[in-house]
């Protein structure tokens, strides 16, 4: 009996509703290719659809709009589609399905809220903001809640993830006056750094950018000094305490070697060890611009000293150096000594903590004791 099928019981379900609800995919296809109606509705005003989204039922979801994609941006009685449904649910695996087929991100509810509100407040992983990003270039429209005219953006301490982070690199590339962005204090990680990193390849107008504690390691390092190889804008980059390690160090000294804006860098906390610090002290003999450099608390010891300074009676542009908490000891202190005896650019010096005895302390005080306004901590 063919029309059984679309036979509702006393809520106004129909089997393909119930089959929807239930997260039955296989019964949802059969009944579809039957000719069940997807357009039926409950007594509440509930869809097949609306069930599938609801309850989370992705594969069922996928079957009916396979079957009938033009119900993708089809409103509820309240004005609400199937992404809003699913973002404020959500259900973020099902929110990325609609934005890969095109769900529009414009359509608003009868309380004039966005699906890209929804989205971004309650549906977003990496993979959604992924899509969201691919959207916001192709159509111009900004994800994070900037402004193209913002000049400065404060997002420290707001426990952004990875891919809050992705929205703010899309908004990036079409940000005409942007020149401070603070990120400290998040966890955008390895993805937010990488996000940002694509952003600074095509901004060329960001001269400071803050990335204080957010677990970028190794790989978002990576990813920042590659943008740093092409970008001509930034001069101030603060990647303090992100356990970039070793290989995150030699991939921002190769970045140095070309960079030729950077003039202040903060590396302190991220336990870069001695073959770190000999990787930046390479790039330190050849770049021209860095001015400011902190490296305190990266466990560098007395090698790491001796290839910084090594690297100091060459450099002619660095004036302010940090070395605090770096167990360098007297055979380190006594070799930035010798580098201050023809270093005559350094101005302000900090090397406490660093288990000195009384010759590698004395070493440094008669280096500098000419030097007028030389500011020395020890």
């Amino acid at each position: 009996m063919p029309e059984l099928i679309d036979q509702a019981n006393d809520r106004g379900m129909t089997a393909l509703m119930a089959a929807a609800h239930g997260g039955h995919a296989a019964v949802v296809t059969m009944l579809l290719e039957r000719g069940a109606d997807v357009t039926c509705r409950d007594d509440r005003g509930v869809s097949a659809l609306d069930y599938a989204i609801r309850e989370n039922k992705l594969e069922v979801a996928r079957a009916l709009l396979d079957n009938t994609p033009e119900l993708i941006d089809q409103a509820n009685d309240r004005g609400m589609t199937a992404l809003m449904a699913a973002a404020h649910g959500g259900h973020a695996a099902v929110v990325t399905m609609l934005l890969e087929r095109g769900a529009d991100v414009t359509c608003r509810d009868d309380r004039g809220v966005s699906a890209l509100d929804y989205v971004i407040k309650k549906g977003l992983n990496i993979e959604s903001a992924t899509m969201l990003a691919k959207i916001g270039a192709e159509k111009g429209i900004m994800l994070s809640g900037m402004t193209r005219d913002q000049t400065e953006a404060d997002f420290s301490n707001g426990n952004l993830r990875p891919a809050d982070t992705i929205l703010i690199g899309s908004d990036l590339k079409l940000m005409a006056v942007v020149t401070v962005l603070e990120l400290c204090g998040n966890k955008i990680g390895a993805e937010g750094a990488i996000a940002i990193a694509e952003a600074l390849k095509v901004n060329a107008v960001l001269t400071f950018l803050d990335l204080d504690r957010n677990s970028i390691g190794g790989d978002g390092a990576k990813a920042i000094a590659e943008a740093l190889k092409v970008n001509a804008a930034l001069t101030i980059l603060d990647l303090v305490n992100n356990q970039i390690s070793v290989d995150g160090a030699k991939a921002i000294a190769e970045a140095l070697k070309v960079n030729a804006a950077l003039a202040e860098l903060r590396l302190d906390h991220n336990d870069i060890g001695e073959e770190g610090a000999s990787a930046i002290a390479e790039a330190l003999k050849v770049n021209a611009v860095v001015t400011t450099l902190g490296l305190s608390s990266n466990r560098i010891g007395p090698e790491g000293a001796i290839a910084i300074a090594e690297a100091l009676k060459v450099n002619a542009v660095v004036t302010t150096l940090s070395l605090r908490n770096n167990t360098i000891g007297d055979e380190g202190a006594k070799a930035i000594a010798e580098a201050l005896k023809v270093n005559a650019v350094l101005t302000k010096l900090w090397l406490g903590g660093n288990i000195m005895g009384d010759a590698g302390i004395q070493a440094v005080r008669d280096a500098v004791k000419d030097r007028s306004g030389f500011v020395l901590e020890l």
